[in-house]
């Protein structure tokens, strides 16, 4: 899947499954993002980062089920309703930055 595929995924359907996404040292940066769901399903996913920065919206839920995550997670200035591992088999690290909460 490339850097365009994956965005326009995400911006129309919100949701990417069974997908091998590859970003190498590349960081993956999701802002301003306003729906109410990001759902990665069985994702091997490999970048140095994924940042999810500004995600304003109390509605939102970030879930990944049955994914390889090969990279650093990092919430900045988020506030939304939760983020979920189901079945997530590796993940390099979780970290969120001043100004991140979920309700």
């Amino acid at each position: 899947m490339t850097e365009k595929e994956f965005y326009e995924q995400l911006l129309y359907f919100s949701v990417i499954e069974n997908k091998k996404i590859t970003f190498n040292d590349e960081h993956i940066v999701i802002n301003d993002f306003t729906g109410d769901k990001i759902e990665l399903i069985n994702c091997n996913i490999s970048a140095n980062k994924i940042v999810f920065v500004n995600l304003r919206n109390e509605e939102l839920i970030i879930r990944f089920k049955d994914c390889e995550i090969n990279a650093q997670i990092i919430f900045i200035n988020c506030i939304i309703q939760g983020i979920y591992f189901e079945g997530t088999k590796s993940l390099k690290s979780l970290c969120r930055l001043p100004s991140f909460s979920t309700i």
